[in-house]
């Protein structure tokens, strides 16, 4: 059976390398003549990132391009590509070109082996201390919280596109893949492992490593013990639906589930379990030997 793979390719301000990013996935896909398409955004780069991107999908009816107005973040990006997708398996290749080609060749050759294709890296030595010190921290703590077993959580894994779509991810950081990652596997998708050598030199000027994504990674961590170990089993909250205020209020704001950021705390429609007591009514919890 032919294989058919979905590609996000997301950049920012990448004009140096956003040419030879796509033009290595693509030969690497066409060498193996599978069925594929690749969603590429812009994500509101200021230099010429868009413009090359266009002259590539000039030449390439497979090539779709996405121009955000201003940058959304890889975590929005990639629930907008989900539900864009229309192959059976999705993946993502990054914009700075910084996987190897002949190692993402390797991985995408046994994608179909199972729901999920773990990768890892193999060469964390071009990475500074401290990075490499916290992604082990964060390896070890995600394997001793979820009962798993990998290696690396943050690397470009490939997804059987239905397994995807049946979970819905909260981060808004560099954890997303990682949250991903447990979500899935936690519905007991199937897995394996494979190997990737990281190729690009911006290692040392990551942004990854800041306090914004620290938090994002603690509060992440804390909805995936909720929902995972904890939801339903004490109390249920029941919560009104708001009225709409208006284009900036809360409730008209993106939530996972429609390719965008979480929908904030008190805004979740269980509708019916407060009709008639106003809008103005709390959240109830209701003890378990109540129900």
């Amino acid at each position: 059976m032919r294989k058919s793979l979905s590609v996000i390719v997301s950049a920012y301000n990448e004009e140096k390398k956003i040419q030879s990013a796509l033009e290595s996935i693509v030969d690497i896909l066409e060498t193996r003549r599978w069925d594929y398409e690749l969603l590429v955004f812009n994500d509101g780069s200021s230099d010429r990132t868009g413009a090359i991107m266009e002259q590539s999908a000039a030449d390439n009816k497979r090539i779709t391009i996405i121009h955000n107005p201003v940058n959304k973040g890889l975590a929005c990006i990639s629930r907008m590509a989900i539900k864009m997708a229309g192959k059976d398996y999705v993946t993502w290749f990054s914009g700075s070109n910084s996987i190897d080609k002949e190692s993402m060749g390797k991985i995408l050759d046994v994608m179909d082996k199972a729901d999920v294709t773990v990768t890892y890296m193999v060469n964390p030595q071009i990475r500074p201390p401290l990075r490499r010190f916290l992604s082990g921290l964060y390896t070890f703590a995600m394997n001793k919280i979820f009962g798993l077993n990998l290696r690396y959580f943050t690397g470009p894994s490939v997804y059987r596109t239905s397994v995807l779509r049946s979970v819905v991810t909260v981060s808004q950081g560099h954890d997303f893949f990682g949250e991903l990652l447990i979500r899935c596997l936690k519905k007991k998708a199937t897995y394996q492992q494979i190997p990737f050598t990281h190729q690009n030199d911006k290692m040392r000027n990551s942004k990854a490593v800041s306090w914004r994504n620290i938090l994002s990674v603690v509060r992440t961590t804390v909805f995936l013990i909720r929902d995972i170990y904890l939801s339903h089993r004490n109390f249920k909250v029941e919560i009104p639906i708001p009225p709409l205020a208006g284009p900036d209020s809360q409730a008209t704001r993106c939530d996972p589930a429609k390719g965008g950021p979480p929908r904030p705390v008190g805004t979740s429609p269980v509708a019916g379990s407060l009709a008639g007591k106003g809008d103005s009514a709390r959240a109830k919890r209701v003890p378990i030997w109540k129900r």
